[in-house]
């Protein structure tokens, strides 16, 4: 699929819904599960199906995060 794409030596890439690359730290715009709402969110985690998004800059020990599919997200 255009939202996986693997590297020599196994690295991956994730797009978002416009074929932007992905990466850990981007800041991104998705919609709010089960609200009709956009956030703005920091990618703190990439797999191959998913992006998990937290609300804050700054990594913190207890934070919430959204996950939500490549095609979901879009880079900012």
């Amino acid at each position: 699929s255009r939202t996986r794409r693997l590297f020599k030596g196994g690295m991956m890439e994730a797009t978002d819904f416009l074929g932007n690359t992905l990466a850990v730290g981007d800041k991104v715009v998705y919609a709010q599960l089960r609200y009709r709402n956009l956030k703005t969110g920091y990618v703190r985690k990439i797999t191959p199906c998913m992006v998990f998004i937290s609300d804050k800059q700054q990594i913190t020990e207890f934070e919430d995060w959204h996950k939500q599919s490549h095609n979901q997200v879009i880079k900012i």
